[in-house]
């Protein structure tokens, strides 16, 4: 096998960052009551259930396997999992405490992430997240007294500070060990977006990059790999953990020159792109290529009137071809990054 080479598009960047000026882009606040407990709720446990849900947040990029329907509507993968989190807040908060979760098994996980409907669908990894879990629970014990509250207010609203930061600390847990913070990012965007969490070392922010991202960032021409490589994508095959986050490295790259070029910060970029992931730039069928649903579509916030096309269709090197159907996530197994 050769040597993974990926390539970033410096020019590519700079059109997407262009066109993206023109966007009404913003910051989302994440208090949707489908997935995110009231802002009037105590603190302690609203801190616990973003911790604990961020450390369950992954591997529904390569398969999306994980859907179905929950009380008020249809939801899928990542989304899937908030809501059917929020539900068990809303019946049990104590649920999100530590000492509930020291005694979590793969068991009750697989009975509590599962839905029913149209077809009975699990939670992929019970055992493994439940292990991720408990050690997240434990280790908050040992050296926060069971608060994650407390691990937020001995950072001294710092990412990074001589071992002492937030992302620092995080990455004693197991669940967000990825080194390059993908859900790190993720839980430090919930807080700051919630007033949890001001950071002072605003040059430090990462974007959260996911398959999901890597696919609309391959689509887009912002990164491009070898013949060889590119061709072990499209047909699935899988990718080494160093490889992967050569390719993470990049696209991670190539997005803070989106961020320049565009004058949008860089989370508020992350937030567009995610839910283009979800409702436009989709894993087998991106609106280029299929229908669009625009009564699901939430990138209508962002729009005054897309008419069933994807905003960034002027600039993206994949648009219309089956090439856009053919790039999806990198195969890499046995992660829990993302």
């Amino acid at each position: 096998m050769l040597l993974l080479l990926v390539k970033l598009n410096f020019d590519r960047c700079q059109l997407l960052g262009f066109l993206l000026k023109n966007l009404n882009l913003y910051p989302l606040d994440f208090s949707d009551p489908r997935f995110y407990p009231s802002s009037k709720l105590n603190d302690e446990i609203v801190f616990n259930y973003f911790f604990f849900m961020t450390a369950l947040d992954f591997g529904f990029s390569f398969q999306p396997l994980f859907y179905g329907y929950v009380k008020d509507g249809f939801y899928e993968g990542s989304k899937l999992l908030w809501r059917l989190g929020k539900v068990r807040f809303d019946d049990d908060p104590n649920f999100f405490t530590c000492s509930s979760m020291l005694t979590v098994t793969g068991r009750s996980v697989y009975d509590w992430l599962r839905v029913d409907e149209p077809y009975p669908r699990r939670i992929n990894l019970p055992d493994v997240r439940a292990f991720l879990l408990r050690d997240a629970a434990y280790r908050l014990i040992k050296d926060y007294n069971g608060s994650f509250k407390r691990l937020v207010e001995v950072c001294n609203d710092l990412l990074y500070g001589s071992g002492k930061g937030f992302i620092e600390r995080l990455s004693e847990f197991k669940a967000f060990r990825d080194p390059l913070g993908r859900k790190s990012f993720l839980l430090a965007k919930f807080l700051s977006r919630r007033g949890f969490f001001n950071f002072k070392d605003a040059k430090n922010l990462e974007i959260p990059v996911d398959g999901k991202i890597c696919r609309i960032a391959l689509r887009l021409g912002l990164i491009s790999l070898d013949d060889e490589s590119m061709n072990r994508l499209i047909k699935g095959g899988q990718f080494t953990a160093s490889e992967d986050y050569a390719v993470r490295c990049r696209v991670r790259e190539s997005l803070k020159l989106v961020s320049a070029f565009s004058d949008v910060d860089p989370l508020v970029l992350h937030d567009f792109l995610d839910l283009l992931g979800e409702s436009c730039c989709r894993s087998s069928s991106p609106v280029c290529v299929a229908e669009c649903n625009l009564e699901r579509c939430e990138l209508l916030r962002f729009l005054v009137n897309c008419n069933g096309v994807c905003p960034l269709l002027p600039v993206c090197e994949s648009k219309g071809s089956e090439r856009a159907i053919k790039i999806r996530e990198l195969n890499v197994p046995n992660t829990w990054y993302y």
